[in-house]
């Protein structure tokens, strides 16, 4: 792209008491351009808004459960309309995935529209989408309904608005703790999803009456009452949000004459180019689709796997323990996580703590076949390799997710006008790699259930998960150091070639 002398606008967010929010613009001379960097309006911008992200975070934490109610039932859910055995892990994998499919491809349409209508008004209004969408799943008699409408609860933006709300609601000061806290937050609402997904699935003649035990309609529909639950929630969470959550669509903007592209008549083709332009953002959005494929595709497989008979290559766990088991997991993350994940990022700083946590999940994939053979030995070994090898591990993994939003957002410091349309690029890296992970390894499982026990193809499943692993440890290695700056004082001098984001400039060129 051309460029020439012209102005650049760094915006100010607006309230929702229609006053602009005295956010800082800071210019630093670099010679033959200026540039301009976002401020934050925090206070000090190393405390924490949390009357800002409050409202935001009860948002994020229902879109996520939402997606995690369907886990621990989905198999049975599928097994009870009579699918052929090897194409119950495909169909379940198609309808995990099939929610992400429709998240990449509304995106960029979410991020138009939250620039246009305000962050405000997608966020509280399109999450009704969901709302609606997860109560319709439970009313299925075949693969495709619940296929059609898990996609549907995809098209919410509660994805892309949540990576646009937290890079304008943190500072590189306080981006380290926001994080640490951010991840559990969103598995706050996954681990209740499951909760909700595993005790309450087919209540008639289990749960007590007031449950639905006694009911001819929860008969009928034996999993329409955990999604009906679900919308429940979701629209109280609505609620709290067009009561609470803050607008920070940019209303006033600064301008300067600088060296640079027009970005006021930019096409989103234009903007496009521009965000891929960022220095390692690409290597960075490479390496985060990489590690949601991967991260997905055991998430794929363990639903299968936990659900599967023992003889088949599974666990045979039933529908309720198996939501318990996640719950429990994602609870212990939730405790673990804000301990251990600034520590690691303290002593080996960003990129090697990626690096670190995702090296786990081909592990992971290799402990497979042993979990298989203690299900076969007893239960007892049987949890025994899952509460103190497998889940913990899952665990850590599960951490590299707040390492790589991390670096993601670090991109974007110096380029607020780019925030939206590079989380609308992010969240279809990672929803891409979301949507054929669980797909692609929960398929092949189920075939492998088809293959005698010592047969290579009973074997298919876990080797090629092991592959699938491979390539986020591979990309976290070509992650240079020092990308972010959450440690460096407000008015650092420091030299721009120490850090190459640091180096970067508002003009793209």
């Amino acid at each position: 792209m051309s460029t020439d002398n012209s102005r650049i606008y760094t915006v100010i967010p607006e309230s929702d008491t229609g006053e602009a929010d005295s956010h800082a613009v800071e210019e630093e001379d670099r010679g033959d351009s200026t540039v301009l960097r976002a401020g934050f309006d925090n206070g000090s911008s190393s405390q924490i808004p949390w009357k800002r992200l409050l409202p935001f975070f009860i948002l994020r934490s229902m879109d996520a459960l939402t997606y995690g109610l369907i886990f621990p039932f989905i198999i049975e859910y599928m097994t009870s309309l009579e699918i052929p055995q090897d194409k119950i892990g495909l169909y379940a994998g198609i309808a995990e995935g099939s929610l992400m499919f429709a998240e990449a491809s509304i995106a960029p349409i979410w991020a138009i529209l939250a620039d246009k209508l305000g962050r405000k008004k997608c966020s509280t209004w399109g999450f009704m989408i969901s709302v609606i969408s997860c109560g319709m799943v439970g009313f299925g008699k075949s693969a495709k309904w619940i296929i059609f409408w898990r996609m549907c609860i995809g098209l919410n933006p509660t994805p892309v608005l949540s990576k646009i709300l937290i890079t304008e609601f943190t500072h590189p000061t306080n981006r380290e703790f926001i994080f640490s806290i951010y991840s559990p937050i969103f598995n706050t609402g996954y681990l209740i999803g499951h909760l909700i997904g595993g005790w309450l699935a087919d209540p008639y003649g289990r749960l007590p009456f007031w449950l639905g035990g006694n009911s001819d309609f929860f008969q009928k529909w034996p999993y329409a009452l955990p999604c009906l639950v679900n919308s429940f929630l979701g629209l109280l969470a609505v609620v709290v949000g067009l009561l609470f959550l803050e607008e920070t669509k940019p209303s006033q903007i600064v301008t300067i004459d600088i060296q640079c592209s027009d970005r006021d008549t930019a096409s989103t083709a234009d903007l496009w180019k521009d965000t891929l332009k960022i220095p390692l953002f690409t290597l960075i959005l490479a390496s985060f689709c990489a590690y949601q494929f991967a991260v997905y595709a055991f998430e794929g497989l363990f639903t299968v796997f936990a659900y599967t008979s023992i003889n088949q290559g599974g666990l045979g766990f039933p529908v309720e323990m198996i939501g318990s088991i996640i719950a429990f997991t994602t609870l212990l993350y939730i405790i673990g996580s804000p301990i251990i994940i600034p520590r690691l990022k303290r002593r080996f700083g960003v990129r090697k703590s990626l690096t670190i946590t995702v090296i786990t999940i081909p592990i992971e994939a290799l402990i497979i076949p042993i979990a298989q053979w203690c299900a076969r030995v007893g239960r007892v070994w049987t949890w025994v390799i899952l509460l103190f090898v497998q889940l913990p591990l899952k665990n850590f993994h599960q951490m590299g997710w707040p390492m790589n939003d991390h670096l993601n957002t670090a991109c974007f410091d110096d380029y607020p006008h780019l925030v939206a349309t590079g989380s609308a690029i992010t969240l279809i890296a990672g929803a891409s790699g979301r949507a054929f992970g669980p797909a692609i390894a929960g398929w092949l499982f189920s075939i492998s259930t088809e293959y005698p026990l010592r047969s290579f193809g009973r074997q298919v499943s876990w080797i090629s998960l092991f592959l699938m692993t491979l390539p986020p440890v591979i990309l976290s290695l070509y992650i240079p150091d020092g990308l972010t700056r959450e440690n460096l004082p407000e008015d650092s001098e420091e030299d721009d070639a120490n850090n190459p984001l640091l180096a970067r400039r508002l003009s793209i060129e």
